[in-house]
């Protein structure tokens, strides 16, 4: 009778695991903000291996319901990819919950995808990109998944020196 009260603890400690470890992972609520952004020298973004620059981007602010995969634990945070570009974080989500990103601008509405903690920014390509989206069932990947709508023209276009310039501006506002 012992041992088979043991086999079954052990089942359901193994069955909790196992649900842990299968329950989706953090991602993105809702984009909160957008600005369009002019640099005077380009910033760097990861694309397909290769550092590419530019000096029209875009600052997106994103609500992060679950900022634990932000914590420092001795890996990488998530990546924020915008068409492939992998975005410079201006502001990491953690305490409060919103990430600021920077992408290099582009128009029409475009796909915000959020990567697992872990992943290096030269190492992102379109094609793990894909393969992530097979993967990842409708749920998960409607919450690691974003449109983002580029500003309309007519929007003022903030100007900056560098991105040294633009992340002092973005943490002395305290958005």
């Amino acid at each position: 009778m012992k041992r088979l009260l043991r086999r079954l603890m052990w089942a359901a400690a193994l069955s909790a695991v196992c649900a842990v470890q299968a329950a989706p992972r953090g991602g993105m609520q809702s984009v909160m903000d957008i600005k369009a952004v002019r640099l005077e020298n380009p910033a760097s973004f990861w694309r397909n291996g290769k550092e590419e620059t530019a000096r029209d981007a875009v600052l997106i602010r994103v609500k992060v319901p679950n900022v634990s995969d932000f914590q420092p634990m001795g890996r990488t945070s998530p990546l924020f990819v915008l068409d492939g570009f992998v975005c410079q974080m201006i502001q990491d989500p953690f305490p409060a919950g919103d990430a600021i990103l920077l992408a290099p601008a582009a128009g029409g509405a475009r796909e915000l995808l959020m990567t697992d903690p872990g992943e290096w920014a030269p190492s992102v390509n379109d094609s793990g990109l894909r393969a992530m989206k097979r993967v990842l069932s409708s749920a998960e990947l409607k919450g690691r998944s974003l449109k983002v709508k580029a500003p309309a023209a007519s929007a003022p276009v903030a100007a900056y020196k560098n991105v040294d310039d633009l992340r002092r501006d973005v943490l002395r506002e305290g958005r």
